[in-house]
């Protein structure tokens, strides 16, 4: 063992063997029944550290084992799913900045873009794999005819890529979703090795809801990493997540003129704010750029298709 990590030998060799607990007795301060007890909850950490959570050492994160043992303890309570999305915030942002180490699940991230990367039909989504969305995945993809399947195809693929081509919404998905705290424009989500700031009013057609200029919030302020992160921190923290604000997933996505209008041509002009105004000053702003878009022959064709395209979806 070495402070926080621990080899996958290691463990394997005094809890994945039945004479484990006989040869290495002297190390274990307890009964056979607590050591036999201990060995599925020391594989779930074996699993999560090598598929879900590694580290570069190739070895296991011993922070996921008083998860673990919350989740046996009381199954009902507690959910991976929100930790592992701020894991891959979090590993994403960190390989844009220039680290070359993805520090979460590769492969349910490979699922993910491979999902959205496919536009098909919503009525294959909703019949295809019902219960078990991981194992129906190659089901869905399987007309996807010409996908990428090595690094300069996926390359070339994504620097072609256009919003039209993307499967911004899984049919699967109904209800509501968490959108923002009350006091922020995103919400902190909390990870295995800190705090992940994530702002899904960003991306709003993922939710089948219309994208217009997104509110704006410095999050960047917000992602810590556990050693940074004071009692203060986490008691705001869990006081805002009593006020989540939930929005209601819709069916159909498309974006206005405006937000296209901000995000291909005059991101430069958005007047950042804290307290998350938009990314204009104002309305008669937002006219006068819209008109004097309009008037380039290039940027018109764009905006206008786009626009009719998903207004016509929308209606």
């Amino acid at each position: 063992m070495d402070g926080e990590k621990v080899e996958l030998d290691y463990l394997f060799q005094r809890f994945g063997r039945l004479e484990g607990y006989d040869e290495y007795q002297h190390e274990f301060l307890c009964t056979r029944e607590a050591w036999v007890h201990m060995r599925p909850r020391v594989f779930i950490m074996d699993f999560l550290g090598i598929m879900v959570f590694p580290i570069r050492s190739h070895s296991v994160d011993i922070n996921i084992l008083p998860m673990v043992i919350s989740i046996f303890n009381n199954p009902q309570r507690f959910s991976l799913v929100p930790m592992i999305l701020a894991e891959v915030l979090r590993s994403v942002t960190a390989c844009i900045r220039g680290h070359d180490f993805f520090g979460c699940c590769s492969m349910l991230l490979q699922i993910w873009a491979r999902e959205h990367f496919y536009r098909r039909d919503p009525q294959m989504d909703y019949y295809i794999g019902a219960r078990n969305k991981i194992e129906s995945h190659e089901d869905r993809l399987q007309n996807w005819v010409g996908a990428s399947t090595g690094r300069e195809e996926w390359r070339t693929f994504l620097n072609n890529l256009t919003g039209d081509a993307i499967q911004w919404k899984f049919s699967w998905i109904r209800g509501l979703t968490f959108a923002r705290t009350q006091y922020f424009f995103f919400i902190e989500s909390i990870g295995l090795r800190g705090i992940q700031p994530y702002a899904p009013l960003r991306v709003m057609r993922q939710f089948g809801v219309i994208q217009d200029i997104p509110l704006w919030s410095i999050m960047g302020l917000h992602e810590k990493d556990f050693t940074l992160v004071s009692l203060e921190w986490i008691r705001n923290m869990q006081a805002e997540w009593e006020y989540v604000i939930d929005l209601e997933i819709g069916e159909k996505s498309w974006c206005t003129l405006e937000y296209y209008a901000w995000l291909n041509v005059v991101s430069h002009m958005a007047h950042p704010s804290v307290r998350g105004h938009r990314g204009f000053v104002d309305n008669q702003q937002i006219d006068w750029v819209v008109e004097e878009e309009k008037e380039k022959e290039v940027l018109e064709e764009d905006l206008e298709e786009n626009l009719e395209e998903d207004l016509e979806e929308y209606r």
